[in-house]
């Protein structure tokens, strides 16, 4: 590897010499080497309309005949550009900016005019507006990348769609539960991103916070199986990246949606405003399960001790069947604002707000069977949680004149949350209160470099070399001169950056216990957490012959946690650091345009987050409670994976099989102590999978039809629990069918087999749905119908688990009401240019292990 590189470093660069000749007039057979000519071109670059000059324009020089590039610069704050050394030779000058139209004019060095002087260019402004339309290139349902699998919801009917649960169903590798709990090829440590970087609305709960976010705002859905050396260690699964819908335009643009239906029903109001080199877009939404949703609950717990002989004794039975009401409401508010300094200097920021409160009655009636005595009776407990969230990001990006494709960029994140919890659990007369009040702070602090090197490689898609690659270019003609494509990037780039977390949590308890309206108990105490976390990568790519490519790189984290309680000072735990460095190989060969095989090494870690270290006792009723363990060690996997994609206008497939090992594994453990249930989370030993995915789409005409599946040896040893081995899967289909005047009807379905952990499994799981959508004439707006589960039996889902241990047996089932039916609306308005999109955030805080699922 090592002389690999030395040989690509020595071979950067190679150039051409060129001359010519000409026959001696005098003999007519002589051949001599006329002296190279040399010019010089000048000029100056102007707006057509104002006369104001145009600074930073893309100023390009090609050859006539091999449409080659030879030199280019931009021109001066003044507008001004100059050439030297120009060879003899005919030319097209090429002059384009971001919105404007490409100017072109033809010149010709010769010893007679070497010098060529231009006054003005006059540079007219392009127009992407048609009337108050908005023109999307339109994509394929799923793209096969070197790095990813792409799934673009927004060319599929998921406008008629509720939530981002919704639109994760239907994308590859992943299955969604009834809960919202979302897989990734079996497991769910899975770190989200929006557009590109971390969020703290998916930093708690994941499941209630992907719901909301409206179906019909995300642009596309990003699954990274094997993230590179600059992505945080942890998510051993991989990275969902959810990009929604965002355009920086010259103009002004709203856009109102809503939805109603038996499940959620939502609205939702954006605005965008922009103006040459700055602009701003404001968005707000209220979401809702506003009709609660019922559901039956039945449970069964078998216990008993062990004598001498391992005989069972003194065994225990608790039963409990039960009927939940349950809601949700939530908002969420944003200003995301840019303004480009010049075309190598981008500001960008952002600020959040939302919440979401969520409310649960259940009333249960149980029976108790212990010690030969039975006892009847009613439980009614009563649930509400108040989240709160602001968070605001600031980035600046500076890319480099004399190499665009260079960049620095450095990014900030502060974040604060808010979160209020309480319950109250009624049973024999008795009032049991808990109440946790809870702060979280963030910052993060992070600096990356691209540095682009090589020999530079023809892209037809590119004007020119000297592309600034944060703007789009505009097509256009100039004196009946059509553009010209072509242009050069280097093959190979090296990219660093360094990274700081620096989060501190802080959570207030208090338990009371009240027995015939008179208080007989009460607890309270302050738990402070705090997590540092350093972190540094460095990642080369390279371009190797024979269409050969190679990815290499490394990240170093070091993370140190420290916990303290106010009065509990026994449990307190101080500088527990641990280090993991995390290692990333990718060899990849293209085979054509369309078809390329991937080879993949890569480590990832699960660093668990306060919820699983935290060793306060929550208690969901009087009969369980959860304890966090702060001796937990983070788990680390290593995968190797191997992927061959192929793809053309009409089929796409993709074929994945891949080798996961991950030791001091994550999971919940349930333990039985004097009848009462306890969950705590234990490092349990190593785990092993060994899978095969597959998925692809097939377009006919009018109909595009596509599906996947994923199969998986899962095996566990440990041991106290002992060796497990089973086989687990999962599948998705759908198809969808243009019935012309703008008029779509789609149908969608999966499955997923048992979900298996050391303890027990979990029931299969599956789901169908079918959507018809009718655009508007104009594109303006759109309406939609959708129905969940149409065929289901009594309209019902039943999810049932099992867990045993080595003095129990539990057995549960939950009863949903699932079919679903609802309409969706859009309306857009206003009149506006396109403009090039933004840099998002470089923020991706991807290295907690989220709260409330554990590994798959």
């Amino acid at each position: 590897m090592k002389k690999i590189i030395f040989l690509l470093l020595i071979f950067l660069n190679s150039s051409i010499l060129y001359s010519s000749f000409k026959i001696d007039a005098i003999s007519g057979a002589t051949w001599q080497k006329t002296k190279t000519i040399y010019g010089t071109l000048s000029g100056k670059v102007q707006d057509s309309e104002d006369k104001k000059s145009v600074s930073y324009a893309n100023i390009s020089i090609v050859n006539r005949f091999d449409k080659n590039p030879i030199d280019g610069t931009v021109t001066s704050e003044k507008g001004k550009f100059n050439f030297d050394k120009i060879p003899g030779g005919k030319y097209t000058l090429m002059v384009s900016f971001v919105g404007y139209e490409t100017f072109e004019y033809e010149f010709e060095i010769t010893e007679k005019n070497p010098n060529v002087k231009i006054k003005n260019i006059f540079l007219n402004r392009s127009s992407n507006t048609i009337g108050e339309i908005e023109i999307n290139e339109e994509k394929a349902i799923y793209e096969n990348k070197i790095d990813k699998i792409v799934y673009n919801p927004e060319n599929d009917i998921n406008q008629s769609s509720d939530d981002a649960t919704d639109v994760l169903r239907k994308a590859p590798l992943l299955s969604v539960d009834l809960d919202g709990n979302v897989n990734l090829r079996g497991s769910s440590n899975i770190k989200f991103l929006v557009n590109g970087k971390a969020s703290s609305f998916l930093t708690s709960d994941i499941s209630s916070a992907l719901k909301m976010i409206p179906a019909d705002q995300i642009k596309s859905v990003e699954v990274i199986t094997s993230p590179g050396a600059k992505y945080d260690g942890e998510g051993d699964a991989g990275i969902v990246n959810i990009i929604t819908k965002k355009k920086i335009i010259d103009g002004y643009k709203g856009t109102f949606s809503g939805s109603m239906g038996s499940r959620v029903s939502r609205n939702s109001l954006n605005l965008t405003v922009g103006k040459n080199n700055f602009g701003i877009s404001v968005k707000g939404g209220l979401y809702g399960m506003y009709w609660p949703r019922v559901g039956r609950s039945n449970y069964e717990r078998n216990d008993w001790d062990l004598d001498s002989l391992d005989n069972r004794i003194n065994q225990n039975t608790l039963l409990r069947n039960g009927e939940t009401f349950s809601r949700w409401t939530g908002y969420r508010t944003g200003i995301d604002m840019y303004y480009d300094l010049n075309p190598f200097n981008n500001f960008t920021s952002s600020f959040s707000f939302g919440g979401r409160d969520k409310f649960s009655d259940d009333t249960t009636n149980i029976t108790d069977i212990a010690n030969g005595n039975t006892e009847e009776y009613q439980s009614i407990i009563n649930t509400n949680s108040t989240s709160n969230n602001i968070e605001w990001t600031f980035d600046y990006t500076k890319n480099f004149v004399n190499n665009p494709e260079k960049e620095l960029a450095i990014a900030f994140q502060i974040n604060n949350e808010y979160e209020d919890e309480g319950s109250s659990v009624y049973e024999k007369n008795q009032l049991t209160t808990n109440i946790s009040d809870g702060f979280s702070n963030e910052k993060t602090f992070q600096i990356d470099y691209v540095h682009p090197f090589g020999e530079k490689k023809k892209h037809k898609n590119n004007n020119s070399e000297f592309e600034i690659p944060s703007s789009k270019r505009n097509k256009g003609k100039k004196y009946g001169s059509k553009g010209t494509k072509g242009g050069d990037s280097y093959e190979n780039k090296l990219e660093v950056g360094i990274k700081y977390i620096d989060r501190n949590n802080n959570f207030d308890y208090v338990t009371t216990l009240d027995s015939n309206n008179q208080e007989t108990y009460s607890e309270s105490d302050i738990f402070n957490y705090s997590q540092r976390v350093a972190s540094s990568y460095i990642s080369s790519q390279f371009a190797l012959p024979k269409d050969f490519g190679l990815v290499l790189g490394g990240r170093y984290e070091l993370t140190d946690i420290n916990g303290s309680w106010e009065k509990s000072t026994s449990k307190n735990f101080n500088n527990k650091p641990y280090p993991n460095f995390l290692p990333n190989i990718v060899l990849s060969k293209k085979f054509s345009m369309t078809k390329s095989l991937k080879l993949s090494y890569n480590n990832r870690i699960r660093r668990p987050s306060s919820y699983y270290i935290n060793p306060n006792t929550g208690r969901t009723d009087n009969k369980n409670i959860t304890i966090g363990n702060p001796d937990l060690l983070p788990a680390v996997s290593e995968q190797i994976e191997l992927g061959y994609n192929s793809f053309s206008r009409f089929f796409q497939s993709s074929y994945y099989v891949y080798l996961k090992n991950t030791k001091d594994v994550i999971e919940s453990i349930v333990t039985i102590r004097d009848g009462i249930s306890e969950t705590t989370y234990e490092n349990i030993g190593k785990n092993q999978k060994l899978g095969f995915n597959y998925y692809g789409s097939i377009t006919l005409k009018s109909i595009n039809l596509r599906g996947g599946f994923n199969i998986f040896q899962y095996s566990s040893n440990d041991e106290r629990f002992g060796d497990l081995k089973t086989m687990l899967y999962n599948y998705n289909f759908g198809g969808t069918v243009n019935l012309g005047n703008n008029l779509k009807f789609e149908t969608w379905g999966w499955y997923s087999s048992p979900q298996q952990t050391i303890q027990g499994y979990s029931d299969s799981w599956s789901m169908m749905s079918f959507g018809i959508k009718k655009d508007f004439k104009n594109k303006r707006g759109s309406f939609g119908l959708r129905i969940v589960e149409p065929f289901l039996k009594n309209g019902e889902k039943i999810m049932r688990t099992e867990l045993s241990g080595n003095n129990f047996e539990q057995s549960s089932e939950r009863i949903i009401a699932m079919r679903s039916i609802g309409v969706s609306f859009s309306y857009t308005f206003g009149k506006l240019n396109f403009k090039s999109k933004r840099v998002n955030s470089k923020i991706k805080n991807n290295d907690l292990m989220d709260g409330g699922s554990s590994e798959q």
